[in-house]
């Protein structure tokens, strides 16, 4: 359901997945968690997606996450 992706832009270089799924998301149910790479540097490209258990978490992570900082960024957090 697309209603439960969120995308989540602006990480640091340092986010990798389990850092996104654990620390931004950890009060709410998630289901998967990616940051996506460059696929030739391997380089975080500074946005990946969270897929939360239902519509009604995406929206409240949306509405508490965006915005806030995570490893000393300003994440945008937003429906696919």
């Amino acid at each position: 359901n697309t209603g439960n992706n969120i995308h989540v832009s602006g990480l640091n270089y340092e986010v990798n997945t389990k850092t996104l799924r654990h620390l931004s998301f950890s009060s709410f149910q998630v289901t998967k968690a990616s940051v996506v790479y460059d696929p030739h540097t391997f380089k975080s490209r500074q946005f990946g997606f969270v897929m939360m258990g239902t519509s009604e978490e995406a929206d409240g992570a949306i509405m508490v996450l965006n915005g806030t900082e995570l490893m000393g960024k300003v994440i945008t957090v937003s429906n696919v």
